[in-house]
């Protein structure tokens, strides 16, 4: 073999090794590009799910205080004006969980107990109707157009409480 081949065999091998080093420089070029289209996706998922924590926190808010709200106004429309229905929202292990609690005032002291145990089972039926009519509220389909039948919505209510319950 002459020098002229020699030179020929590197020459060639320079060229295809400069090739390769080409489709190399071209393909990193094009895994950059698209690892900077997973990274803009990324972020864009991330403020999605963020967005979404948000409304969901915010839906969350807007139901308790609705019902919440909904069931104070029924037991201060039987019980008086010293009632007031409380809802807590914890997290426990990615879920949300609630609590739920009568505050009443007596004598001015503010007493927060769990429904069962506030002033017997009347306090229960009140806050189990009144959360009927508030679900109802937030969730009106179907649309309820007729009257709403209860079995003995208030059997643990009072004689002394059972006008207020069958006008409420």
């Amino acid at each position: 073999m002459n020098y002229r081949e020699k030179l020929k065999d590197l020459e060639a091998e320079y060229n295809r090794r400069t090739g390769q080093l080409n489709q190399l420089i071209t393909s990193r070029q094009d895994m950059a590009s698209h690892i900077d289209a997973l990274k803009d996706t990324n972020l864009t998922y991330e403020a999605t799910r963020l967005l979404l924590q948000k409304v969901g926190s915010t839906a969350r808010e807007t139901a308790r205080q609705h019902l919440q709200d909904t069931v104070t106004d029924g037991l201060k429309y039987v019980f008086g004006p010293d009632f007031e229905f409380l809802i807590e929202l914890r997290d426990v292990r990615g879920r949300t969980e609630a609590d739920f609690y009568v505050a009443s005032t007596y004598n001015g002291e503010v007493a927060k107990t769990k429904p069962e145990d506030a002033r017997g089972g009347g306090v229960v039926d009140i806050i189990a109707i009144a959360l009927r009519v508030a679900l109802i509220q937030i969730h009106p389909h179907p649309v309820i157009r007729g009257p709403i039948i209860l079995d003995e919505p208030g059997k643990h209510v009072s004689a002394d409480y059972s006008m207020k319950l069958a006008t409420f």
